[in-house]
């Protein structure tokens, strides 16, 4: 049963309380999940709840480090749509909410569910928790709730910190991978969001009533905020897309001009890693790639492939530019971990530009002084100082080291592939060096036998790769993007470089970028098959099958890219599932 205490008029009352995505109920008593105990639904045998934990914890990987991650928890609740963040921390979302978005279209559930946990994260990471001045529980369980409304709290400050977070809430979700697009596409989301919980019909019964106006305005507002993070995650995965085909001087225009407009900690990494991965071409293609160490960034690197070109692009840089490269992207990491101090991977990604600079102290001073103080003790220490002692030319510590950590399955901020991919190149590299012929074939045979039985199908490609070479069943196919018609498309204009680029896009979340003069610049499908007989949701090693070794596969805290950049391919996994491909076609 509502009650109402304090309260001046109603309308003022509701108007505090829909401004948010839902109805932000908190519970200051309760304040941990135990006391919504018997209230929580088990995602065992629940689709939509193991849905919503999913996505949940996909945005998780944009929290920052020096705070407790938040936990989810679906509940039954006679309140209707709502989601919540508890005194804790911990978020709370109502049974009713997931029936409610199971009604739209089940390529857009994911997003829009994004969308509505990104908000409330985006209140928490703010520091930004007004609503608990409203709003409490009368009883633990949560069936009485009794909203407080504050007088002196100006309406003007709390719309303004709910835009915020709507605004935030888009960046967030965009940042992992969710679509804000189809946040927007249905126009109708918001104001049957805001308006559900009171039976009210605004689109034809009750398009007068207060809270429909409220609905309107709040839906207005976001589609003008839209329309700005629309163009900056355009050119955030314009950016993105030429980084992992390998044009890494394209990359670093598209990041720059993100940067104009946002200070982001991931784009200054960004811009840092394609300056790091310039250099690295050249000074690996001077040195025929065995002496210089192996970096966790790619995890598979195919250089019996015919489309790999990519360390040729940069082989005729001079000594003195690669230095300019190398200094850009120790620059890039050092603002990186000034904006964001817990940024761990920024803080390797400094140690590896040093080694490849043979500064081997700073390359120390970064790995002792500031990254173990900051962070856990974790196998990327041992890694790094494997690394450091390979450009320092201490061979024999380095493979004592990386003996070391071959068997293990230690923690990391890498992938736990990614990191023996690396243990194991750089053993090759070190014995390569020595002439260790018998032992490197014995390597190569045991990782071979042992990803075999194990099904891990990268770190088995590996092995295979130096095992078998060029054999020509793992050849690249010629391949070209589909032709396809866009279901119901929308448009809209981005700029870039003085150019006006179109974004059109359809309700099935599939996008297409074109330039100005209508070529395609960009396809990304993410609800097709593709023409070689590539389903959304096939395995990797399907991909292996139909289209042969990739050139790179490239790792991000989201998934795996595998890149094949002759053909302008790159196909997007997470959990070894093809989740997208896009077509990308440089200038």
């Amino acid at each position: 049963m509502l009650k109402l205490r304090n309260i001046g008029n109603l309308k003022q009352l509701l108007f505090i309380l829909l401004m948010g995505v839902g109805a932000n109920l908190c519970a200051q008593e309760s304040n941990s999940l135990s006391a919504w105990k018997s209230r929580v639904i088990d995602p065992v045998g629940h689709p939509q709840v193991q849905l919503a934990q999913q996505v949940f914890s996909r945005l998780l990987r944009t929290w920052r480090a020096y705070r407790v991650e938040p936990r989810l928890a679906v509940v039954r609740s006679d309140r209707g749509l709502w989601a919540a963040s508890l005194e804790n921390g911990d978020i709370l979302l109502s049974e009713s909410a997931l029936t409610f978005i199971a009604q739209f279209p089940r390529s857009q559930q994911r997003h829009l569910l994004a969308f509505i946990f990104a908000h409330e994260i985006a209140h928490q990471q703010a520091n930004d928790l007004w609503h608990y001045q409203f709003f409490r529980l009368d009883d633990a369980q949560g069936s009485n709730q009794t909203f407080v409304v504050l007088q002196q709290q100006e309406q003007a400050a709390i719309a303004a910190k709910e835009a915020q977070a709507d605004y935030d809430a888009l960046l967030i979700m965009a940042a992992v991978g969710f679509d804000p697009i189809q946040v927007y596409a249905h126009n109708q989301f918001l104001r049957a969001w805001v308006t559900q919980n009171q039976k009210l019909d605004c689109i034809e019964t009750d398009v007068k009533h207060s809270l429909c106006q409220i609905a309107q305005d709040r839906s207005q507002r976001l589609a003008s905020q839209w329309q700005y993070v629309l163009q900056q995650s355009s050119i955030y995965e314009l950016g993105l897309y030429s980084f992992a085909l390998g044009d890494y001087q394209q990359a670093i225009q598209y990041f720059q001009s993100h940067t104009q407009t946002t200070v982001s900690p991931i784009l200054f990494n960004m811009i840092g890693l394609s300056h790091l991965l310039i250099a690295q071409s050249a000074l690996a293609e001077q040195s025929n790639n065995m002496r210089q160490p192996h970096f966790p960034l790619m995890v598979y690197n195919n250089t019996q492939s015919e489309s790999v070109q990519i360390a040729k692009r940069s082989a005729t840089l001079s000594e003195e530019d690669i230095q300019k490269h190398l200094d850009k992207s120790i620059e890039s990491f050092e603002r990186a971990i000034q904006v964001w101090p817990d940024f761990a991977n920024a803080y390797l990604n400094l140690v590896y530009a040093y080694v490849l600079q043979k500064n081997a102290a700073m390359a120390q001073g970064v790995l002792i002084g500031k990254f173990k103080k900051r962070f856990e003790q974790s196998a990327d220490i041992e890694l790094m100082q494997a690394i450091i002692d390979m450009g320092n030319g201490r061979l024999n510590q380095a493979l004592a080291r990386l003996e070391k950590l071959k068997p293990k399955q230690t923690k990391s901020i890498f992938p736990a592939q990614a990191l023996q991919a690396s243990v194991y190149e750089n053993i090759n590299r070190i014995l390569q060096q020595q002439k260790q012929s018998d032992q490197l074939t014995q390597l190569w045979q045991t990782m071979f036998e042992q990803q075999r039985d194990n099904g891990n199908l990268l770190l088995f490609r590996q092995a295979q790769h130096y095992l078998l070479g060029n054999n020509p069943m793992h050849r690249q196919r010629a391949m070209q993007p589909i032709k396809r018609t866009l279901t119901k498309p929308q448009h809209a204009q981005i700029w870039f470089g003085g150019e006006a680029l179109k974004v059109e896009w359809a309700d099935d979340g599939n996008k297409t970028i074109y330039q100005s003069n209508g070529q395609v610049l960009l396809e990304h499908v993410v609800n097709q098959n593709y023409s070689a007989g590539i389903r959304i949701g096939d395995r990797a090693d399907r991909l292996f099958k139909q289209f042969g070794d990739p050139a790179q596969v490239f790792y991000t805290r989201l998934g795996y890219y595998y890149a094949y950049p002759q053909q302008g391919l790159l196909f997007y996994l997470q959990d070894d599932q093809l989740m997208s491909w896009t077509y990308y076609r440089a200038n």
